[in-house]
């Protein structure tokens, strides 16, 4: 995109420059082949005042515009984990959920902002629906993460330093941030066996995109963007579904089974 910017720009510059050069040679012919010198001073004075004009829009700094799109690389953005254990319960199983959407964020702008918030509001489907994951605590905050090795070289107390916003970013500088957040079953108000059904349901729209918004201060002002849509690679969510539908069938049987026994008796 900044590529693209940039390249219209040139080509804006190029066409000013282009005609300023044709009004030049006409100018200067007028005062070559006939007496009209006034008109030619005229329209050469026009001339440079155009090219000034357009020497200071493009030469002046202008205000930090942050942008901000998802991180094209081959990683999974959100990742349905199926645990296969035979020691647990199949609502155990589909237990973990995992965020791990990178985004980039650059400064389109001539000055430097400050990035002060950018958030993930919500997961949506194709249609444009907001997905609710189970025991997923939103909006979820970007952050950075910084490898810290341990003074004595140990590798166990090495690890991944978050650090939250805010951010500068210099003009044409590119920030990678992280929304990093676990949920899932376990992690639920209501435990792993509550509501099965309901997620089941939830979770059978497969999830697309996510919408975020981003907060930032250019000059001696704070900037709301409007919020808007990233994309999301999902993977496992099928699995996820289909581990939850087991779950409800199973709880059905174990019902039926109680019922029978207690006619029984």
């Amino acid at each position: 995109m900044r590529r693209v910017l940039r390249h219209i720009q040139r080509r804006s510059v190029a066409a000013v420059i282009s005609v300023v050069g044709v009004v030049a040679a006409v100018a200067i012919g007028l005062a070559a082949y006939s007496d009209k010198t006034d008109m030619a001073t005229f329209v050469l004075t026009i001339a440079v005042l155009i090219v000034s004009v357009v020497t200071y829009i493009v030469a002046s700094p202008q205000p930090a515009r942050l942008i901000y799109d998802r991180e094209y690389t081959g990683r999974q953005d959100l990742i349905f984990y199926v645990h296969i254990d035979p020691d647990r319960t199949p609502s155990e199983q589909a237990a973990t959920i995992r965020v791990q959407h990178h985004v980039d964020v650059w400064n389109e702008g001539g000055r430097k902002g400050v990035l002060l918030r950018l958030e993930l509001l919500a997961f949506e489907d194709q249609q444009g629906r907001r997905v609710v994951l189970p025991g997923l605590s939103m909006p979820i905050e970007a952050r950075s993460f910084v490898w810290r090795m341990d003074v004595t070289g140990d590798p166990r107390d090495s690890g991944m330093n978050p650090r939250r916003a805010p951010f500068t970013v210099e003009p044409d500088d590119v920030v990678t941030l992280r929304f990093d957040a676990s949920g899932g079953l376990m992690e639920s108000e209501d435990g792993p066996g509550a509501r099965l059904g309901d997620i089941a349901a939830e979770l059978e729209r497969p999830i697309v995109r996510a919408l975020t918004r981003i907060v930032y201060r250019q000059a001696g002002r704070v900037v709301e963007e409007a919020p808007k849509t990233v994309e999301v690679r999902c993977a496992g969510q099928a699995a996820y579904v289909q581990a939850l539908e087991q779950a409800i069938a199973a709880a059905g049987d174990s019902e039926t089974t109680n019922e029978g026994e207690s006619a029984d008796r």
